[in-house]
């Protein structure tokens, strides 16, 4: 048996026939999805909430890690 491939996603892409590797898109209608974002012609939310891209799984660095941010909450107060 084949081990899944950690970049490797699930079924096809949501807006092509090609096989989805992340976030539900083919590898070239991401780099589209990112070309649009950088552009600014529309946010990363509007596409999620479009249904063009699934949302990061992702959970990302905490905010409250970093030392400058906890200072910077205690200056607002």
């Amino acid at each position: 048996m084949r081990a899944k491939s950690r970049r490797g996603g699930k079924g096809k892409c949501l807006t092509c026939p090609s096989k989805a590797q992340s976030r539900g898109l083919c590898w070239g209608c991401l780099h589209a999805a990112h070309r649009v974002i950088k552009n600014r012609e529309r946010t990363e939310q509007e596409l999620i909430d479009a249904g063009l891209i699934l949302a990061s799984r992702r959970s990302g660095r905490p905010l409250d890690v970093s030392p400058f941010l906890k200072k910077l909450a205690q200056v607002k107060r």
